[in-house]
């Protein structure tokens, strides 16, 4: 099974930006009604009066290259004037979505400076009315902080901040 990535075409043309580990960190499904909403004054009960249901899901993007960084902005660019992007979670049944940027949130793009790699978190919003379902669990992964990802069947050797001190 290959690793999530995140797929969308721009002005430039198509880019991929691919997770290093199999697995989407944190990713959570939500959902949320769209519409307004009252409480009565004598029972408490809350009635809302539904236009449409958002499907919504939040995740980081981890271990991100300074090489990649590139195409990271052109996506998070994309996303922030309304494009949309494929959704390849790369879980047991390799599942894609259609997404845009959930309405209200800005892609966050932090750096982890002792790894000297990035990290990208997203809130998407579903194109079409159904949950961002994602399943990982008996894939046989054991991911722990110090995870020889290689041995996972991916190429990513995390480098030490030594390394990038000293070159190849």
């Amino acid at each position: 099974m290959p690793n999530p990535y995140l797929e969308f075409t721009d002005a430039v043309g198509l880019a991929r930006v691919t997770c290093l580990v199999p697995i989407l960190n944190g990713w959570t499904p939500d959902v949320e009604p769209i519409g307004p909403s009252a409480v009565t004054l004598g029972g408490g009960v809350t009635y809302l009066f539904p236009f449409r249901t958002d499907y919504t899901v939040k995740f980081t993007l981890p271990y991100i290259s300074a090489l990649e960084m590139t195409e990271v902005l052109r996506l998070k660019n994309w996303l922030l004037n309304g494009g949309t992007i494929t959704v390849f979670t790369g879980d047991l049944a390799a599942r894609l979505y259609t997404c845009r940027l959930r309405p209200g949130t800005i892609p966050q793009l932090t750096q982890d400076p002792q790894e000297m790699e990035f990290a990208l978190s997203l809130e998407l919003l579903n194109t079409v009315a159904a949950p961002l379902v994602a399943s990982w669990q008996g894939a046989g992964l054991i991911l722990t902080p110090i995870t020889d990802y290689a041995a996972l069947g991916g190429a990513f050797i995390r480098a030490t901040p030594a390394a990038y001190m000293t070159g190849p």
